[in-house]
């Protein structure tokens, strides 16, 4: 891959990494912060309750003294910033689209026919599969789908994933298997020009429905992203389509990476939608 690519990617790494270290003094921090609320919580009730006859009692300078005691602490230990989930589960989605080009380029070795080619392709696709397992990704993007509130369409998805599961386990065609996740996208994609029209009458591009629907973000990321996704939708509707009738003779190893490509655009594109 090109430096520029691995340019940005390392940069990503960089400052997720300088994140995790910036968390981890904070974590450090706490137990300073709790001992030093256990004794501010002590000052606060033992000066709260004076007995009458305090005024007899002076203490100068004591203002002054908690006055420093505060600001020193504000400035040694800065406000944790609060996150937003709503633009944290945004950035997943973006990561994603990203990490669904390298999965792409990735996959393009397989079809090559050097030993070298075809060992780092599924080398690296077959930990990639990992990481979807372990992060669930099948669970998280049928979540997804419920926010369409679309029941036909949670059904395709449940069709189209039962129908994979069964290809895989020799039980289905994986001919049948392709025809139901395509018919997926197919829902999803009419799920989201009907969203995104003013009169059910209207035609609407991708890209207006991704000017209409897409979250807000910096330098309008969201929006481009969910609008460069139209040709991922085209690209995987048309691969399986040639699937399902059979005219690539696929092989269960391309239903499962094409599969693999679904889940992600379909992450992808709802992770992106800005949903009422």
């Amino acid at each position: 891959m090109k430096s520029k690519e691995l340019n940005w990617l390392n940069e990503k790494k960089d400052y997720l990494e300088d994140w995790k270290i910036q968390l981890k003094g904070a974590k450090d921090a706490l137990p300073f912060v709790e001992a030093n609320l256990d004794y501010t919580d002590w000052e606060i009730e033992a000066l709260r309750n004076q007995p009458t006859m305090a005024g007899k009692q002076p203490f100068p300078g004591l203002a002054e003294k908690l006055e420093r005691d505060y600001y020193y602490t504000v400035d040694a230990l800065p406000p944790v910033p609060s996150y937003d989930l709503t633009r944290l589960s945004t950035a997943s989605s973006m990561a994603t689209a990203g990490t669904a080009s390298v999965y792409d380029y990735v996959r393009g070795f397989g079809r090559h026919d050097t030993p070298e080619a075809r060992g780092y392709a599924q080398t690296y696709l077959a930990k990639y599969d990992a990481l979807q397992e372990a992060q669930h990704r099948p669970q998280e993007t049928r979540i997804l789908v419920e926010k369409l509130k679309s029941l036909s369409t949670l059904n395709r998805f449940d069709r189209a994933e039962t129908s994979y599961v069964g290809a895989k386990s020799g039980i289905a065609a994986p001919t049948q298997a392709a025809s139901e996740i395509r018919n997926l996208l197919h829902g999803i994609n009419g799920d989201l020009l009907e969203m995104a029209k003013k009169t059910h009458e209207q035609k609407i591009t991708w890209m207006e429905m991704a000017k209409r629907l897409a979250k807000p973000g910096p330098n309008d990321g969201p929006c481009l992203e969910l609008a460069a996704q139209e040709n991922t939708y085209k690209t995987l509707k048309h691969y399986l389509g040639e699937i399902a009738k059979d005219f690539k003779h696929p092989s269960l190893e391309e239903l499962s990476q094409t599969w693999t490509q679904v889940l992600d655009h379909i992450y992808t594109i709802l992770g992106l939608v800005n949903f009422p």
